[in-house]
């Protein structure tokens, strides 16, 4: 938190340092700002920032983004079912898994595609949590969606991610509430402003710029995951009581497999594709009557 750009970080984890060195000081002695460690962590981090942004500049600073697709499926692994079926495969042998994936590769397809079919049949609902060979796999997504949604879909650390700043370039999300309460005229006028406001800070300010940004903006950031970790977001997050925004990015992630691997996707069974105008209240129902 102390080599990051703003100030506001700075103290914080400077904050946290003092606190922490009252009680754990072995453990947070390098954090120190005069500690020769620290400083050199700051000079890499600071240089390897520069060197990055400078590249950019050259050679892709003049191109603007080509899609304003919500979920993007980037990439995917061509051979995901063979290494998979080698991983499942693999506790039960004495075989190197090079063995099991040549001799796995050498198999009709319709014998991979049995085995495939009748794990999946295996799973009654979504806390029959899938084996460890689906951690073989793996799918990289570039999203775009609103602060609000990347900040409940963040929270899953099983995956490789990374976000772009926060900026009010890429649109907002307008809740069909707002619309209903007859707010959406200054609702509108309020993100306009804001639009402004962010324009004009960051000019000077681009870090700092970010704070007036709304949530119902729109981000952009990747996603970079396993099959196995895969299954649990979109099901979890596809449920009637999730919020309809990330429900539909949850949904999306899936249709965008089943395009390109359908046979894997059958894992993800229990994605919830129907939509719903009050998905929440019947968990609030429910909360209510426990506590009667």
């Amino acid at each position: 938190m102390k080599n990051r750009a703003f100030g506001e970080l700075n103290e914080i984890g400077q904050f946290a340092f003092e606190e922490l060195a009252k009680v754990i000081p072995s453990f947070v002695r390098r954090a120190e700002a005069g500690h020769r460690h620290f400083q050199d962590f700051r000079n890499f981090s600071l240089a390897h920032q520069k060197l990055i942004s400078k590249f950019y500049s050259k050679y892709l600073g003049q191109l603007k983004a080509d899609s304003a697709e919500a979920v993007r499926l980037v990439d995917f692994d061509p051979e995901a079912e063979t290494k998979l079926l080698a991983a499942l495969l693999y506790s039960h042998s004495g075989l190197t898994l090079q063995q099991i994936r040549e001799r796995v590769r050498a198999l009709p397809d319709s014998e991979k595609t049995r085995l495939i079919e009748e794990t999946v049949a295996l799973r009654n609902h979504r806390r029959h949590k899938p084996e460890r060979g689906l951690e073989m796999p793996f799918y990289t997504f570039d999203i775009l969606g609103d602060y609000g949604m990347y900040r409940d879909l963040q929270r899953h650390r099983m995956l490789t991610q990374e976000r772009q700043p926060l900026t009010t370039r890429f649109g907002y999300d307008t809740p069909y509430e707002i619309e209903d309460a007859g707010l959406g005229a200054e609702y509108h006028e309020t993100m306009a402003r804001s639009a402004e406001a962010f324009e004009t800070i960051a000019k000077d300010f681009p870090y700092e710029a970010q704070y007036v940004v709304p949530m119902s903006y729109n981000i952009r950031w990747y996603v970079h995951i396993n099959l196995r970790a895969l299954i649990w977001l979109t099901e979890i997050r596809s449920t009637p009581q999730g919020h309809t925004g990330y429900r539909r990015i949850a949904q999306e992630m899936f249709r965008k497999v089943e395009a390109a691997q359908p046979l894997l996707a059958k894992y993800m069974k229990f994605v919830d594709l129907n939509e719903y105008s009050l998905g929440r209240l019947s968990a609030e129902q429910r909360q209510e009557d426990k506590q009667a």
